[in-house]
């Protein structure tokens, strides 16, 4: 009896560190981006730098979209539960987002100084990156039933490539064209540091998820033509995760 009685403090002791475990989950959704700040344009021109005519040439003077366009994103994700439900998370992942931009009007011949004709149609800067979340928090709920975790840190986000893709029509005082541009866009910083907090709601092994990233890094287009103003990245995704056995 004496035993057992010494025995008892130590298994008390042994649960919450029994209790600790890594969970592992993969991630997939839908993800919005946008830009804020000077740097950002809600509406921008398109033009020719060829100047032909034509539209191989064509080009957006500022791709850096103030209204969010949907793109997908994929990860994985090692979390370490411990006592009391404290998490400490590490996700790596692969986002393709894009933003959006209104065109108001087009130059047909960008350097002979006519001013651009009224033009309609879209451009969107799809921006591919490589995002690495860290963060800390909190999960509420028991197992087996629906579970709350909520987790905040920093994210850096590895920017593999961007892109600007758009079409339109504008008018001339003669028969009325067409604007359409692809095209590879380099931008100031290969690197775009966020703060982001994240939700995730279990039932079991299935989750739904939702984050918001705010940029905290000063991006803008390389183009010669678009001013020295910033803009920061705005990223919101939602989707659904699967925590593996």
């Amino acid at each position: 009896m004496k035993k057992i009685l010494l025995l008892l403090p130590l298994l008390a002791l042994a649960k919450p560190a029994a209790a600790q475990h890594v969970e592992f989950s993969g991630r997939a959704g839908l993800g919005l981006l946008r830009f804020d700040g000077n740097g950002a344009a809600a509406t921008t021109l398109a033009a020719d730098q060829d100047n032909d005519g034509s539209t191989a040439g064509d080009f957006t003077i500022n791709p850096v979209g103030k209204r969010a366009g949907f793109g997908f994103g994929a990860s994985i994700r090692a979390q370490h539960v411990g006592g009391r439900g404290l998490l400490a998370a590490l996700e790596v992942g692969y986002d393709r987002l894009q933003s959006q931009t209104d065109v108001t009007g087009y130059y047909p011949f960008y350097d002979t100084g006519f001013p651009p004709n009224a033009a309609s149609g879209t451009t969107k800067l799809r921006v591919q990156s490589v995002p690495i979340f860290a963060g800390i928090g909190q999960r509420v709920g028991k197992a087996g039933a629906v579970q709350l975790d909520a987790v905040i840190g920093p994210e850096w986000a590895v920017l593999w490539g961007a892109r600007e893709k758009g079409q339109g029509s504008y008018t001339t005082l003669g028969p009325a064209g067409t604007w359409q541009t692809d095209n590879a866009v380099q931008l100031t910083k290969k690197h775009d540091f966020r703060l982001r907090a994240d939700l995730t709601a279990w039932y079991h092994r299935l989750g739904l998820t939702a984050s918001y990233a705010l940029g905290l890094t000063a991006l803008r287009s390389e183009s010669a033509y678009v001013s020295d103003e910033d803009a920061r990245s705005r990223t919101l995704r939602l989707g659904v995760a699967y925590r593996l056995p």
